[in-house]
């Protein structure tokens, strides 16, 4: 998965949509493990998977703004 800016703009928005839905899975799957254990093995993958989304879907939405 790439984390640039500018390769996550590069993307179209199929691969956008799938790309969101997959981090969304990913971080309810840490958010679900960290509830169950109160202890995650790598607690960074979870801000980091965050602010990743966060990247999509602002990209995302710049696409559709544009049309």
């Amino acid at each position: 998965m790439s984390t640039k800016m500018e390769d996550i703009k590069a993307q179209s928005v199929e691969a956008l949509v799938a790309q969101a839905d997959q981090l969304h899975k990913e971080i309810f799957q840490l958010k679900s493990e960290l509830k169950s254990t109160r202890n995650l093995e790598k607690p960074h993958e979870l801000v980091s998977k965050k602010k990743l989304r966060a990247r999509v879907l602002t990209a995302l939405n710049q696409k559709k703004a544009q049309g």
